[in-house]
């Protein structure tokens, strides 16, 4: 039986990678006190109910909100190395922003803290600055590669299991 990686070129470096999986990624904003009810109601009023709202804001308990959650799908072949992260938009949090009031209008809480979250990007098996390099670490425990992954032009790597 046989196992598959994919070679990628990344900036200026070479990567392998396996697997699949969702990255995810949110600003965290712990509240002072517990979110009161009403919550919703409020928010939408704020911004259109839809299908994009419901990426917009999660509740992950009582006193923590996500907000701007996204999350993407990936694969060896599709890989996510990095979500969009704009620490700009933690300054909407800052209580010195003219909107910081109608967030606590929104919540019913002040905020305490405020972060980016970044989970479960592609992880990399294999990481060098030439194809060489990262193809003789592969190597190294036993991955081969073995040409073209089939209807593309990445190329792709098996060992045995």
């Amino acid at each position: 039986m046989w196992e598959y990686a994919v070679l990628h070129g990344l900036g200026k470096k070479w990567v392998v990678v396996q697997g699949e999986g969702i990255a995810t990624s949110y600003i965290e904003v712990l509240f002072e006190t517990e979110i009161t009810d009403g919550w919703e109601i409020r928010v939408s009023e704020k911004f259109e109910p839809s299908v994009e709202w419901e990426k917009i804001v999660r509740k992950s308990s009582q006193d923590t909100m996500w907000w701007l959650y996204t999350e993407k799908s990936w694969d060896e072949e599709n890989p996510v190395f990095g979500l969009p992260a704009d620490p700009r938009k933690l300054v909407s949090w800052d209580s010195k922003h003219k909107k910081y009031h109608e967030i606590i209008e929104m919540f019913g809480a002040e905020v305490k803290n405020a972060k980016w979250v970044i989970n479960n990007l592609t992880p990399v098996l294999f990481e060098a600055n030439t194809v060489t390099r990262v193809l003789s670490q592969a190597g190294a425990e036993g991955w081969e590669l073995v040409g073209n992954v089939p209807g593309g032009k990445l190329r792709m790597l098996r060992r045995q299991l």
